[in-house]
């Protein structure tokens, strides 16, 4: 095993719905919706398999919600997390203003230590 034991992992997956103004709107955008879900269904079961092979002691969990950094940190204090490992897209700092960055307002709000795993950004030459 290559973790100790007693180790539980929990894979999080948070999916955001986009905001609709109009019912039309709605209507074109739900098939895109459930699409998103279930690929964030089947990125989470593939995840959750890999760590297996490491330590038994896995779950996963889909969470939906307006903010993700708020469904994290809800979770975050939920379970007891002693440790949180997240991925940052490597938005530009435009973005970031404009979007914010569930990565920031984790790192900033989680009362445990958080591991941010940066992503590669186009340009970068690895």
């Amino acid at each position: 095993m290559l973790f100790r034991s007693g180790v539980e992992i929990t894979v999080l997956s948070v999916v955001t719905p986009v905001m609709h103004s109009e019912m039309q709107l709605y209507e074109t955008a739900q098939p895109l919706w459930e699409a998103e879900k279930r690929e964030a269904e089947e990125a989470l079961v593939s995840a959750v398999d890999q760590l297996k092979t490491a330590t038994p002691r896995v779950s996963g969990e889909l969470r939906e919600g307006e903010s993700a950094a708020h469904e994290i940190i809800e979770t975050i204090d939920r379970l007891g997390t002693d440790m949180v490992v997240m991925g940052d897209r490597g938005h530009s700092r435009i973005e970031r203003f404009f979007l914010g960055s569930a990565t920031e307002n984790v790192l900033r709000y989680a009362a445990c230590s958080v591991w941010i795993v940066r992503g590669r950004r186009a340009g970068d030459g690895m």
